[in-house]
């Protein structure tokens, strides 16, 4: 996700009526924190309010006498921010304003989520809001992979995964980007494939079933095959146990979900099969990502 930028109509001063300025004009801030403003030059007994702007919400978050903005919190802002006008008013009705964006993430890390086999490498991007270094770190278990920078893009790294680990068919690697100033952080997750996967996992177009709910199946060598075992590795939702159908989690953490699927046969051993499947649901009815068996 990109952070908002400014529309022409979000913030109008007339200089015919402003005699003071809040400084900045313009400020992005996190979910939840908070902001003072100041005036050039200093203004004594100024009414401070805060509305939505046109493409705002009725979440605009707080301000106090003295121009100390707090923001809303995610639950109460719909999308990835809300765009407010903080305005000033001296005693003799002249004013000023400022426009505010709010944004859920003020770390962003992009993709959110990617798959990979074994010694290949992903590319990663992320961006902040102000200033602050941002540091890379790898949290995960596949042994002997590498982060390191690129020449790609601005805080473009590149994630090379470990060589192959045989007693771990899938790894879920972590990769934590922090900002030293802040230290706020957000995560980006990529998945290791050690193995070749021997299930190929889809969705069942033909059930019908409630909204937020998928049927989950899985095929070895081309036959649908009913003895998977299914699980959710990470992210919004759940499987009940013994159950092929997937639930996702409203407003869950995660915009993905990670389906697993495996099968052990004596003396074949245990194969193996994923989804990666975005959320909503709703909003991606139509892409079914599955993984082929090679």
């Amino acid at each position: 996700h990109s952070f908002p930028t400014r529309r022409s109509s979000d913030l109008a001063v007339s200089p015919a009526t402003t005699t003071f300025e809040i400084t900045p004009a313009e400020v992005i801030v996190g979910q939840g924190a908070s902001y003072a403003f100041t005036t050039v030059p200093e203004v004594k007994d100024l009414q401070w309010t805060v509305e939505p702007t046109a493409t705002g919400s009725d979440n605009v978050g707080q301000i106090t006498c003295a121009g100390v903005y707090t923001a809303p919190t995610s639950e109460n802002i719909k999308g990835m921010y809300v765009r407010v006008r903080v305005n000033a008013t001296d005693p003799k009705g002249y004013s000023s304003s400022a426009l505010l964006s709010v944004v859920v993430r003020d770390i962003t890390v992009n993709p959110v989520i990617q798959a990979c086999d074994f010694g290949a490498s992903r590319d990663l991007t992320a961006g902040t809001l102000g200033g602050g270094a941002l540091e890379w770190r790898v949290v995960g278990a596949q042994p002997g992979s590498a982060l390191t920078p690129n020449g790609h893009t601005r805080n473009g790294h590149t994630y090379k995964a470990g060589p192959q680990n045989i007693e771990n068919p899938l790894v879920l690697e972590e990769i934590k980007v922090t900002n030293k100033l802040t230290n706020k952080s957000q995560s980006a997750f990529v998945l290791i494939a050690n193995k070749d996967m021997g299930i190929a996992v889809s969705v069942d177009a033909t059930a019908c079933l409630p909204a937020g709910q998928i049927k989950l199946q899985g095929r070895i060598n081309g036959g649908l095959n009913e003895g998977c075992k299914w699980a959710v590795l990470m992210g919004s939702g759940s499987i009940l146990p013994g159950a092929n159908v997937f639930t996702e989690e409203v407003s869950g953490q995660y915009p993905f979900a990670i389906i697993t699927a495996t099968v052990t046969y004596p003396g074949l051993g245990t194969f193996v099969g994923y989804m990666i499947q975005p959320l909503p649901l709703q909003q991606f009815s139509a892409l079914h990502a599955s993984r082929e068996s090679k």
